[in-house]
């Protein structure tokens, strides 16, 4: 786990109201935790425009205790607060987290998914119109057809999960219900409207003879690893994990049982049958 993802606001919540002695500007101390009970402090600083102390002030505190306070519970928001956009992406980014697999294409997806929405952080989630959501893909769009790196299912892909976080956040009181539901009045990007973007490629098996000369000169790791996928189908990730321990040698055909694979958050089980050309690799 990556020290971002470690050290987090974990319950009971604690914040105290201070005034910043170097920049004389109202704030608020408070401290994130990591797993193993290690902390370390934060400083969340409020607007100038209000004196330390004074009701406006007070009141920025109490709004921003309350917003924050949620990540130690269910990620609910508060029906009587104002969300931003950069809060709700935050919350829900922090919840997928918690629930996806740690394959590192699962973290880097919503990483994107969040980045997209940089540009509109301060503002208010009840306030984002569909019309920005059309000027982000018109961005990744224009970004495509430049360098040639991204193809039109990447977009439609990742602008429909930006919509899935307003969906997200309208069952949970961050943001009204009626905002998702404008969201998506706009339509998968078609051929037809983006002629000069690439489809998705289809990936064709690597021929067999072209396998056998790679296996014929690999190292002996290596070779091991192309003979199980050669065998078995199975992920790179699932493969690097392998552990003897996982693996059910009871019968003639024997069975790896992953303990971490792509659909082990959902609490599935994955099967994988090892031949014996895959069990002779695996003691070679």
């Amino acid at each position: 786990m990556s020290k971002r993802d470690d050290f987090k606001i974990r319950a009971p919540f604690k914040a105290t109201y201070a005034l910043h002695g170097d920049k004389n500007q109202p704030c608020a101390h408070y401290r994130v935790y990591n797993s193993k009970g290690q902390r370390r402090a934060k400083t969340k600083y409020f607007s100038k425009q209000y004196e330390f102390g004074s009701p406006e002030s007070k009141a920025e505190f109490e709004a921003w205790f309350r917003k924050t306070d949620i990540f130690t519970s269910d990620f609910i928001g508060r029906h009587d607060l104002e969300y931003t956009v950069g809060e709700l992406k935050y919350a829900w980014h922090e919840f997928k987290l918690q629930y996806v697999s740690s394959a590192r294409h699962d973290h880097s997806f919503f990483r994107i998914v969040v980045d997209i929405l940089a540009e509109y952080d301060d503002i208010a989630t009840d306030d984002f119109r569909v019309s920005y959501l059309m000027k982000i893909r018109d961005g990744l769009q224009k970004q495509a057809e430049t360098s040639g790196h991204r193809n039109r299912n990447w977009i439609n892909k990742h602008i429909r999960e930006v919509v899935k976080i307003f969906e997200w956040g309208s069952t949970r009181d961050f943001v009204d219900p009626e905002v998702p539901k404008n969201l998506n009045l706009l339509t998968n990007l078609t051929r037809k409207e983006s002629p000069a973007l690439r489809d998705s490629e289809q990936r064709e098996a690597v021929p067999a003879a072209v396998l056998e000369e790679a296996i014929a000169v690999a190292n002996p790791c290596l070779r091991t690893m192309l003979i199980l996928q050669r065998e078995t189908g199975a992920r790179p990730s699932e493969l690097r994990h392998m552990s003897w321990d996982q693996i059910d040698q009871s019968e003639d055909l024997w069975v790896y049982r992953p303990v971490h694979h792509k659909n082990s958050h959902r609490g599935d089980s994955r099967n994988i049958y090892l031949t014996k050309a895959a069990q002779e690799a695996l003691w070679d």
